[in-house]
C-alpha cells in the first residue's frame, strides 16, 4: 500500500485569517487531518519570515509548549491550540500546523483583537426634532486597525435603517503596558414630527459576538 500524506486543515481560518481574542472566551483553532503515526508542530512566522515553534505534539498525544499564552492538546487525528491572555506579540504573523518533517501543513494569518467595551450610549432630540446619538468606547483594539461603528434606526420595530456614523478614536496605554484605543461614535437624524416612537441602536466591532449592541433607546413624544 502506498504511503498517503495527510491533508492538514485549519477549518477556523476562513478566508486565510484567524481572529484571536485577547479576553475570554478564548480563541481555539483546530488542526485536522493528522495521521496517528505523525508527530506535529504548531509554528508562527513573523513578517521577517522567522519561524518559531510554539507547540509540539507526538503520536502518543503528549503535547508541550514553552509559550504561556497557549494551551495545546491532541487527539488521534486533530490537535487544538487555544490562545489565552494577551497575544499581542503575534500581531501580523502566520500560524501553521505542520508535520514533524515539514511536508504537509496549513497556515493562516492571525488578527488579534480586544472586543469593544462600551457604555452610556445615548440619544437626544432637540426642539427641531433632530436626534443626536453618541456611544462611548472605553477600550478596543484590532491589530489591523479595522474598528467600525454603525448606528441603526427603526420606527415601531419595523423598518431598520443604517445611519451615517462618525467614529473618533485616540490611542492610550493601559496599566498592562499595551496600547488600546478609546473614543466615541456619533450620529444625527432629523425625524418627522408626526412620528411617535423611534428606536436607536449602535454596534461596535470588533466584538466576541456576531453583533454587539452598545445601547438602544426609545424616543417618544405626543403628536401635535
Amino acid at each position: 500500500m502506498p504511503f498517503i500524506l495527510s491533508d492538514y486543515k485549519l477549518p477556523q481560518c476562513e478566508g486565510g485569517q484567524l481572529d484571536v481574542s485577547e479576553v475570554e472566551p478564548w480563541t481555539t483553532v483546530s488542526c485536522e487531518g493528522l495521521r496517528r503515526t505523525q508527530n506535529m508542530n504548531w509554528t508562527i512566522t513573523d513578517d521577517s519570515d522567522t519561524v518559531s515553534q510554539i507547540a509540539f505534539c507526538d503520536t502518543k498525544k503528549n503535547c508541550t509548549t514553552s509559550n504561556r499564552d497557549v494551551i495545546v492538546s491532541r487527539e488521534n487525528q486533530f490537535s487544538n491550540l487555544t490562545f489565552v491572555g494577551s497575544v499581542r506579540e503575534k500581531d501580523s504573523t502566520t500560524l501553521t500546523c505542520v508535520d514533524r518533517n515539514g511536508v504537509t501543513m496549513d497556515s493562516c494569518r492571525i488578527r488579534t483583537f480586544y472586543p469593544a467595551e462600551t457604555n452610556n450610549a445615548t440619544v437626544r432630540v432637540d426642539s427641531n426634532f433632530t436626534v443626536t446619538g453618541r456611544a462611548y468606547i472605553d477600550k478596543v483594539y484590532a491589530s489591523d486597525n479595522n474598528i467600525t461603528c454603525q448606528w441603526y434606526h427603526a420606527l415601531d420595530n419595523k423598518t431598520v435603517d443604517q445611519l451615517l456614523a462618525s467614529l473618533s478614536l485616540s490611542t492610550f496605554t493601559d496599566t498592562d503596558g499595551l496600547e488600546y484605543q478609546q473614543g466615541h461614535c456619533d450620529t444625527t437624524l432629523s425625524v418627522n414630527s408626526s412620528e411617535i416612537i423611534h428606536f436607536f441602536g449602535v454596534v461596535i466591532q470588533p466584538s466576541n459576538e456576531m453583533d454587539q449592541l452598545a445601547g438602544a433607546v426609545t424616543i417618544g413624544r405626543q403628536m401635535e
